[in-house]
């Protein structure tokens, strides 16, 4: 029996709605089915697009100090987990491994840009915003809102919760990296 992947929004995995269709994937190497996929309709995707809109302003409102914070903490996920991650790549994709390790790593490298956020919107942006001297709490929150790179974009994986917590959106990146962790395929 094959895996079916759940779906995940609102802050937790969910199983697709009765009578949707499933993709079925298979591993490039073997051709042999590993998993299937809901293709969900408009109402799901609706659905997961307003549990994300509810969840972005609490987002949005986190000093992006606190946001970076979050991307370390990912950021460590992957680390500790490349070569789990990278042998999922690989299976998957039908990548090489050393392909596979050369694109985990590149992602590492993105979050770790995203990371540097802070430093990034020192200066003439926010003043000492990662040591926040001369900020109060408002200013900053106002000023990371303003300003922030850090802002979802139309690819991105949408990690959401009805009400913000950041525990919440490393949760989701765990649980991504624990399917990693499986033993592979055949």
């Amino acid at each position: 029996m094959i895996e079916t992947l759940p779906l995940y929004y609102d802050g937790k995995t969910q199983a697709a709605p009765a009578g949707v269709t499933h993709l079925t994937l298979n591993a490039p190497a073997t051709g042999q089915p590993y998993a299937q996929v809901p293709l969900c309709g408009a109402d799901t995707v609706d659905q997961v697009v307003r549990s994300a809109q509810a969840a972005f302003p609490g987002w949005r409102d986190t000093p992006v100090v606190e946001r970076a914070r979050v991307l370390f903490r990912y950021r460590q996920i992957l680390e500790g987990e490349a070569d789990a991650v990278a042998r999922l790549v690989s299976h998957d994709h039908g990548k090489t491994l050393a392909d596979a390790k050369g694109e985990v790593q590149r992602g590492i490298e993105v979050v770790e840009f995203a990371c540097g956020m802070p430093t990034l919107l020192q200066g003439e942006t926010v003043d000492e915003a990662a040591l926040a001297r001369d900020l109060t709490e408002r200013d900053r929150r106002d000023s990371a809102r303003a300003h922030s790179p850090l802002r979802p974009a139309p690819d991105a994986l949408v990690l959401d919760t009805t009400r913000l917590r950041l525990d919440a959106v490393v949760d989701a990146m765990e649980a991504a990296v624990r399917r990693a962790r499986a033993p592979t395929r055949a």
